[in-house]
């Protein structure tokens, strides 16, 4: 299989309609959906829907990560509130149920999505928005190349329960400057 983007041990591709039964298996264990503010489960007709309506349309973009020995879908990237006005966008990731822990696969996948969103995109800024108690995903957007900018208290999630939350973002001229281990595949 030929993949979008390689970041050390992963490797990325586009999303397809066929992943829609992977994203909601995944989004609606309770390890994932604790640490997001979208706390609604996902239905198959639903991701579906989002993939016609959002992913199709270039509106977000979703790409799998893959093991590049298996070619396995281990996990999810995705960028979203892309806002071309404001040259911003949201990224985030989350892992199926199997990937290993402490193999860094998370922060590898995300570095390549913003890599990818830098590189195809009218985006100046990457940013992601972490539950404060959710130190593992902090830490590993830390390694992806995204600091820590400021606190965000309060934020309401889907059901309108408060939440603290940190940003953490990228600049395009830094980020990429930084970043070697990502090799764009077009």
């Amino acid at each position: 299989m030929k993949y979008l983007l390689t970041c050390d041990n992963v490797v990325l591709r586009p999303m397809t309609i066929e992943d829609s039964m992977l994203i909601v298996k995944w989004r609606n264990e309770e390890r994932v959906r604790k640490f997001y503010l979208y706390r609604e489960t996902f239905t198959l007709e639903g991701q579906e829907a989002y993939f016609h309506r959002m992913v199709e349309t270039g509106k977000v973009v979703q790409l799998m990560i893959c093991d590049p020995a298996t070619d396995e879908a281990i996990g999810c990237t995705v960028a979203s509130e892309i806002n071309e006005e404001k040259r911003t966008a949201e990224i985030g990731v989350f892992m199926g149920d199997h990937a290993a822990p402490g193999k860094h696969l998370a922060s590898h996948g995300m570095r390549a999505l913003a890599f990818y969103v830098f590189q195809t995109r009218p985006v100046d800024t990457v940013y992601s928005r972490i539950f404060k108690d959710n130190i593992a995903s902090r830490k590993m957007t830390e390694r992806t190349g995204l600091p820590y900018v400021r606190d965000l208290p309060g934020v309401l999630d889907s059901k309108g329960q408060p939440h603290d939350m940190v940003l953490h973002e990228a600049h395009r001229d830094t980020f990429l400057a930084a970043v070697r281990d990502v090799q764009w595949n077009p």
